[in-house]
């Protein structure tokens, strides 16, 4: 007897992802299921059968029909394949997936090939024209390799036709476009009373696969990848893959006949394999290509010119007088292994259709052909107005059941969008005004995008709003004006020119920060100085490169020297409330952080809006209106549940700033519809409303700069210093700041930095986390700067001791303050023994650093205030110890950079996964200071979690046990933790898909993302945060 096999929690014909994994863990004893990938779905009616079973399907598959169970009666005549039945489904896995678009859509098209007198078709470029398409009568789109290249890839470059963008645009695109056509579906479902859409939307796509972008398996690939996107039919080219052209350029060359077969039958493998009847077109360029790559074929000689001798590239010349019968003899040949065959022509002429099309007849008579109704071609040249109108009915009869316009997108879009800018040049909103009479006329014959709102889905999703509120939602936006809600715009004036938009709502409150003025003065602070930051960070990703292709080593500046060695400049002048900073307590801007941390007995609090900061639209301007409150003495709190009264204390810290790094914008805040600076987005607005007030309660403007990698970075904060005194009529050097050293590169620059803001700086940090992470950033691509566990590396490691000893040193050259680090750990209220042990680590900690010399530290919770203010009360009587001066010399490259010893553990790499997916679960939800494994894990530790993750990988590094980090082992591990947190969270709201997806990215990339908070922002952005 047969034993039953294992079940299979993977339902994908390529590896499963986190997403396909963690949807499984949900749902794994059910017997089907489904998931939906562009019209795919998974079924498990194969599950855990024993092979014998197999063997016995292979047995029962007699025809081809019982393989492609979909296929109409007859679909397969006269269709050959150089394969048996055993290997397709040897090749199809253990579990059928059926492909419902692709399916329906190939079933489809067949159907109207044989029913109607041709199927015409455009190309469409976007989704939104397939639309349009569709709802304008047209029942089948053309999906053109062309309009890819142009400007539909995934490389999101331009490109001529030539088979240069990336061999996964055009299913894409196909993607794209059904996910459109979908949406139109719904909102015309959703608007019916029977909730049935009043037309057939998914109009079946025929898609160019060019000449395959490689090979037979390349073929094989990439005809999977347009039916899991939904296309119903794809067709391949003759011409050679490296060489490609358009048909209607020069330079053609074709492969030979038996290769241009073995891609064919590629691609009816794969359909094969997927079970769907997917029409295939075999194209040829034999009309007009001049060079074939080899005669190895010889159904290919008679046509090649022997006497005109070959090309220097070893391509055989192609006779010019037998043209059109190469192309008859090659579409011959093809036919069997295709359902449709097109002639790539020059001109459009009757005459050279008809003798193709009765040249294939007489061998294969009920053959079908497509014919490019090309924009290349002069029509009007060519064809007189009778003639075009009845030249589609006549291919139409000899058999070209397909035609389509393959650049129709392209040329409508152009066209348009240039007509229409030209007359509102000329005359301003009466040309749009003219558009907009046009579309209102055109709403007899059915156009319905002049309401645009609803042409998008709004009405469809007011429908979800409703069903999820019980229907009471208060919230849909139909109801009123979306414009206003979603769209809002503040300006400064109405005779300014600059026009600063806000792409989020507005609520009660915020107009106290989003004053005209202070939108004003964030204007003028990116219009003064946001193309000097985007300049420093394309320096940043050059240098970069640099170091990854080894034309440069981090080292120190020679041309800088002076600057180093010249002892006689120092730093500003330290305020007499920033002179004892030996306690700093940092976090986010929420309103009980804020009002904690400043009674915590801490000297300073750093008020965070970068790394313990989830750059929600609320979180950043709420914690501008709870800094202004702060400010002023005017904040309280009450607890929602416990209904705790939280108020400021007499006496509090003295307060500092950290606005967000050069790299992130902020895309709430548009000037000419580009996102802001998040960094002077962040200062600007704390500086314009709390400058003066500070200064008249006896403090001043102080800020943290994160980030930074450079002087020339530190120069541009000087002068964006410098222009906000002006602006705002303070006097020189009000504002103070301190940069933290958190970068390498910034460490071979520390005299250089603080000599750049030497009007305004009083202090170096050691950003110790960030710190790590840069390493790892700075030599992602050289292996022996591999790194052992993040939790094995301390401030003791020697290139972190080198780097801490050196910002002592700097600063104390400079009578500056020199910070120590983070101690990230919290109090273990639960476990005495664990407690006990944490606090031993911190005071240890803090022992080192104020025995070392440094100023002052940092802890991330107010538990650990009196523990470090004891050790420094202890070893530094004086407010601060900056007349202590280390002797020894500078810190060289090499120990700034020596790697330090250590292992990879299984433990340390499971809980990089779990501390990544952890943090990240929460900042997806707006909370960016995380409380893990008894650490304050923030966006810092996060990136050292993350990017060590990505080194081991891509260097192929080995864990203690032996065992290589691979791409199998991060995404089964991070899968199953994420399925063990989805478990555990059970109804609680979470992110945690999202996060594991991020995490897998993060991993698995080909180039090391820069920093993980850009991703995660923009899908904080896109889901509306």
């Amino acid at each position: 007897m047969c034993s039953p096999g294992p079940k299979v929690h993977g339902a994908s014909s390529k590896e499963p992802g986190v997403a396909s994994v963690l949807a499984l863990a949900a749902i794994r004893h059910a017997v089907d299921s489904a998931f939906a990938i562009g019209g795919t779905s998974y079924k498990s009616d194969r599950r855990g059968r024993p092979a014998c079973c197999f063997i016995k399907m292979a047995q029962a598959a007699k025809n081809w029909y019982q393989v492609v169970k979909s296929a109409p009666k007859g679909r397969f005549k006269g269709i050959k394949r150089d394969y048996e039945v055993e290997e397709v489904l040897r090749l199809r896995g253990s579990i059928d997936i059926e492909y419902t678009l692709a399916t329906r859509g190939a079933n489809k098209l067949w159907q109207l090939l044989h029913t109607e007198p041709f199927v015409p078709a455009l190309g469409a470029q976007t989704g939104n024209q397939a639309v349009q398409m569709v709802r304008a009568g047209l029942k089948a789109i053309y999906l053109s390799g062309w309009q890819v290249a142009a400007d539909a890839n995934t490389a999101s470059d331009m490109y001529p036709d030539q088979s240069l963008y990336p061999a996964n645009s055009g299913p894409e695109l196909a993607r794209r476009i059904n996910k459109s056509l979908r949406r139109a579906d719904q909102i015309d479902a959703v608007e019916a009373e029977d909730y049935l859409a009043q037309r057939d939307w998914y109009a079946p796509i025929v898609a160019d696969a060019e000449a395959g972008f490689g090979g037979a398996l390349n073929c094989f690939e990439l005809m999977k990848s347009y039916i899991e996107a939904g296309a119903a039919g794809v067709h391949y080219e003759d011409q050679l893959g490296s060489e490609k052209k358009c048909g209607h350029m020069g330079g053609k060359v074709l492969i030979p006949t038996a290769q241009h077969i073995r891609h064919l039958n590629a691609a009816r493998l794969a359909a094969d394999v997927c079970g769907v009847p997917t029409i295939i077109v075999a194209r040829t360029d034999a009309e007009s290509s001049r060079l074939l790559t080899s005669d190895v074929d010889e159904r290919d000689h008679p046509y090649i010119d022997y006497k005109a001798g070959r090309t220097i590239e070893g391509f055989y010349r192609l006779k010019d007088e037998t043209a059109i019968q190469y192309c008859i003899e090659r579409a011959i040949h093809y036919a069997p292994y295709s359902d449709l065959i097109w002639m790539e022509t020059s001109h459009p002429t009757i005459a050279d259709a008809r003798e193709f099309a009765e040249g294939v007849h007489k061998q294969f008579p009920d053959k079908m052909f497509a014919y490019n109704c090309s924009p290349s071609f002069n029509w009007k040249k060519h064809l007189t107005p009778t003639q075009m109108e009845k030249f589609q009915k006549e291919l139409g009869a000899m058999g070209f059941k397909y035609q389509f316009i393959t650049l129709a997108g392209f040329h409508a879009n152009s066209y348009s969008m240039f007509d229409l800018a030209r007359n509102y040049k000329e005359h301003g909103m009466l040309a749009y005004s003219k558009l907009q009479e046009l579309e209102f006329d055109s709403e007899k014959h059915g156009y319905s995008a002049v309401k645009h709102q609803r042409e998008v889905g709004t009405g469809y999703f007011d429908v979800v709003s409703n069903a999820v509120t019980g229907g009471q939602s208060s919230t849909t936006a139909l109801t009123g004006s979306t414009e206003e809600a979603q769209f809002h715009t503040a300006t400064a004036s109405s005779e300014d020119e600059e026009i600063v938009s806000l792409t989020a709502p507005s609520v009660a409150g915020d107009e106290k920060i989003l004053t005209p003025d202070a939108l004003r003065f964030i204007r003028d602070l990116n219009i003064e100085f946001d193309g000097r930051r985007q300049k420093l960070l394309k320096k940043r990703k050059q240098t970069q490169e640099d170091i990854n292709r080894s034309v440069w080593f981090p080292d120190f500046n020679k041309e800088t020297e002076k600057i180093r060695t010249d002892l006689g400049w120092k730093g500003a002048s330290i305020p007499n409330d920033l002179k004892d900073r030996r306690v700093e307590i940092t976090g986010p801007t929420d309103r009980k952080m804020i009002i904690n941390a400043l009674n915590s007995g801490a000297n300073v609090f750093m008020a965070d809006f970068e790394d313990s900061n989830s750059p929600t639209w609320r979180n950043q301007l709420e914690g501008q209106i709870n800094l202004y409150d702060a400010v002023r003495k005017n904040i309280s709190y009450q607890h929602p549940t416990t209904k705790k009264e939280y108020t400021l204390n007499n006496k509090t810290a003295v307060l500092k700033v950290r606005p967000r790094g050069w790299h992130l914008p902020e895309k709430h805040l548009l000037i000419h519809n580009q996102p802001t600076s998040g960094s002077l987005f962040d200062f600007g607005l704390f500086v314009f409303h709390n400058a003066k007030a500070l200064v008249d309660s006896g403090t001043g403007p102080y800020f943290y700069l994160p980030k930074l990698q450079s002087a020339e970075e530190a120069q541009l904060w000087a002068d964006v210093f410098k222009y906000a005194e002006k602006k705002l009529g303070l006097p020189a050097g009000t504002i103070k700041c301190t940069v933290l050293i958190e970068h390498v590169l910034a460490s071979f620059q520390m005299h250089e930095i603080v000599y750049a803001l030497r009007d305004y700086i009083v202090g170096l940090n050691c950003g110790r986390w960030d710190y790590i992470f840069s390493y790892i950033k700075t030599f992602q691509e050289h292996r022996k700067f591999l790194l052992p566990d993040r939790f094995q590396i301390g401030m003791t490691a020697p290139f972190m001791r080198a780097y801490s000893l050196e910002v002592i040193r700097t600063c104390h050259n400079r009578n500056i303050a020199a910070m120590g680090g983070m101690a990230a750990q919290i109090p273990i209220k639960h476990d005495s023994v664990a407690n006990e042990k944490a606090l031993a680590m911190v005071r240890a900690d803090k022992e080192r650093e104020a025995t070392d010399g440094h100023d002052g530290t940092w802890v991330a919770h107010p538990g650990l205030v009196p523990l470090a203010k004891q050790v420094f009360d202890d070893l530094m009587p004086t407010p601060n110890q900056i007349q202590k001066l280390l002797g020894n010399p500078m810190a060289t490259s090499a120990e700034l950079t020596a790697i330090p010893e250590g292992t990879r553990t299984d433990a340390g790499f499971r809980q990089n996964i779990s501390v990544t997916l952890g943090y990240l679960d929460s900042w997806l939800r707006g909370v960016g200071c995380v409380p893990l494994y008894n650490l304050m894990e923030d966006a810092a530790t996060a990136e050292i979690s993350r990017a060590q993750l990505w080194q081991w990988l891509r260097h192929d590094a080995k864990l203690e046990d032996g065992r290589t980090i691979d791409a199998n082992l991060v995404k089964q591990t991070i899968a199953a933790e994420a399925e063990r947190r989805q478990i555990r969270a059970g109804s609680v709201v979470n992110r945690i898909p999202e996060a594991a997806e991020l995490l897998e990215k993060f991993a698995t990339e080909e180039r090391m993302s820069d920093f993980l908070t850009l991703d995660a922002y923009d899908k904080l952005v896109s889901d509306g945060y």
